[in-house]
């Protein structure tokens, strides 16, 4: 193929050989046109297997001097080297939007194009995806006019195969490493997490604890992914459908060989019984969420279709029938996110997981979620949120209420329903709107039935469909297939462990307020306003402070979904109050 010139609208590119570039047989034109310039480039094979994407303001120069000289003689554990991958032509980039936002670009380029080659047997990307720092910022012309063109143009020379909208929807791309910045736990910790994996001694074990929106699915995933491409079978153990549902979107393109099992303990320990698999066949077992796994206690641990346990055992856990299988493990856990009675008593799971059991421990205390615009680290936030309903006492500036997150308490849910509307229509896809569990679940299938009456709200509002009615999908992308954004609201059930861009909260009269004998204002949950039939203590068994603490931890997890922010609807006016006086607060609490 000659060497080319392509002018788009919003970029001009050059398609050159690499011998004629070595050669200098390029016309001198197109070499003045991109020497010491701006550029993103592509290096690839002729086969269009391998593929390498680098970004430069010297990739030619008049003197030889170049980053394209650099890459035919640097070594060749160096993934741009040309001669160790065999890089046949690069595609260089150009345009009047890169000056200076060329990393911009770049970054936009391996983050979808990881997406699109990640698990495609004929298409590699050598980039390395560990410790390589990419831009976080952000820039409208190249995001939404030079990128789209772009996209476009490598689809026609086949460097990729799918339309820009499909891989925007595909759930991979955000958990790709390009265009996040690794910190060194999480670096660490999906290093630790893959060479458990690779180790045969089955005697590894991991914990890594983090608060929502500290990257545990993503350092899970990610570890997952490098484990599949080293030829590793792992089992994902996670209880919730949800989180079920999610993960297997995210694997949905692995070949049906190397697809990790996905599944809760009970589906896993069944699966092993039929003979569907062996355990050897697994190298690592990896627990995602691991606060939700079970004790023998609580109604629900009493369904058949979830039942593991002995029953004339009380003191066996499910963290015991997973030691059993004796295989490298990994836990990930947050120990504010317990919410039923079924759920391991998070002191008997530190008891049980920590470095005195032989368990390697990591925290992760940077927040990826939840995103400030202003110097408050957003962790704040976080922090707040637990300290406003009591789940513990931290210190934290709540100027991130105010200054750096978008918090808004609204007065009515016709509000509520009008901002999570209004930031939908401004391009964001995943804004909606959650609930504690604080009405009864009526509509069902019925579409005419509603637990949030116009009559009495000015909206009408039903649960969301459940999780036996979504088929494949999580709820997130059900509702956006269906057009029910604004007509469902999200319960915990199929909101824990998703990413929003705005949430829309309602909290209930399942939440009340009281006054301890020094008159401070105590958060007490409400029994007869909350509906979650298996999240509620046997009676007799909890005189309130349990159920307390579980819708307290519903709320805590429902308020930190938002990325970019979160509005909330709270009925009990004394509450409403409650947390206004704290959020408004102009001192360090």
């Amino acid at each position: 193929m000659k060497n080319k010139r392509y002018v788009k609208d919003k970029f001009s590119a050059y398609d050159f050989s690499i011998e004629d570039l070595k050669d200098k047989n390029v016309d001198e034109d197109f070499v003045d046109e991109v020497a010491n310039k701006t550029c993103v480039y592509i290096q690839y094979t002729n086969d269009l297997r391998k593929f390498y994407v680098g970004e430069s303001n010297r990739y030619i120069t008049n003197d030889s001097r170049g980053r394209f000289i650099e890459h035919l003689v640097e070594g060749a554990t160096v993934s741009g080297n040309i001669v160790h991958n065999e890089f046949d032509r690069v595609l260089i980039i150009i345009s009047k939007y890169l000056k200076g936002n060329g990393d911009i670009l770049e970054t936009k380029l391996l983050k979808y194009m990881d997406t699109e080659f990640l698990l495609i047997k004929d298409k590699v990307l050598v980039n390395s995806r560990k410790n390589q720092e990419h831009a976080e910022e952000i820039s409208n012309e190249i995001e939404s006019e030079l990128f789209p063109e772009l996209w476009a143009f490598i689809k026609e020379l086949k460097f990729v195969k799918s339309d820009l909208k499909d891989v925007e929807r595909n759930p991979i791309k955000y958990y790709s490493p390009f265009g996040k910045v690794l910190d060194d736990i999480q670096s660490v910790a999906i290093s630790r997490i893959v060479e458990t994996g690779l180790s045969e001694e089955n005697d590894r074990k991991i914990l890594i604890q983090g608060e929502p929106g500290t990257g545990k699915t993503f350092i899970a995933a990610s570890a997952i992914f490098e484990l599949i491409r080293l030829g590793r079978k792992v089992a994902l153990i996670v209880n919730q459908t949800s989180m079920v549902k999610i993960y297997n979107d995210l694997f949905r393109l692995v070949t049906k060989s190397n697809k990790p099992f996905v599944g809760s303990l009970a589906t896993f320990k069944n699966a092993l019984v039929r003979k569907d698999f062996s355990i050897s066949d697994f190298s690592l077992l990896i627990v995602d969420e691991a606060h939700r796994l079970k004790q023998p206690q609580g109604k629900h641990n009493y369904l058949p279709s979830t039942y593991t346990l002995d029953r004339s055992n009380m003191e066996l856990t499910e963290i015991d029938i997973i030691e059993g299988y004796g295989k490298n493990l990994v836990f990930l856990y947050d120990e504010f996110q317990v919410i039923r009675d079924s759920d391991i008593d998070i002191e008997k799971f530190k008891a049980r997981v920590n470095t005195s059991t032989g368990y390697e421990k990591l925290i992760l205390d940077v927040q990826y979620r939840i995103k400030s615009t202003s110097s408050i680290a957003s962790s704040n936030y976080t922090s707040g949120i637990r300290d406003i309903l009591q789940l513990e006492t931290i210190e934290y500036d709540n100027q991130i209420f105010n200054n750096g997150y978008k918090f808004k308490i609204v007065d009515t849910l016709e509000n509520l329903v009008e901002e999570v509307k209004a930031k939908t229509n401004a391009s964001y896809n995943n804004a909606r709107i959650l609930s504690g569990f604080y009405k009864e679940w009526i509509s069902n299938d019925d579409l005419t039935n509603y637990e949030w009456k116009a009559s009495e709200y000015g909206v009408n509002l039903r649960w969301n469909t459940p999780n036996d009615k979504l088929g494949r999908k999580n709820w997130l992308k059900y509702t956006s297939d269906k057009g029910l954004e604004f007509t469902e609201v999200g319960c915990i059930h199929v909101t824990q462990g998703m990413d929003l861009d705005y949430a829309g909260v309602i909290i209930g009269n399942d939440l009340d307020v009281t006054e301890d004998e020094k008159g401070n204002i105590v958060l007490i949950g409400n029994p007869d306003d909350y509906h979650d039939t298996n999240g509620i203590p046997i009676k007799g068994t909890d005189d309130g402070s349990r159920l307390t603490e579980y819708i307290k931890k519903v709320y805590y997890i429902l308020l930190t979904r938002g990325i970019h922010g979160t509005f909330v609807y709270i009925e009990n006016p004394k509450v409403k109050n409650y947390f206004k006086q704290l959020i408004e607060k102009k001192i360090l609490v």
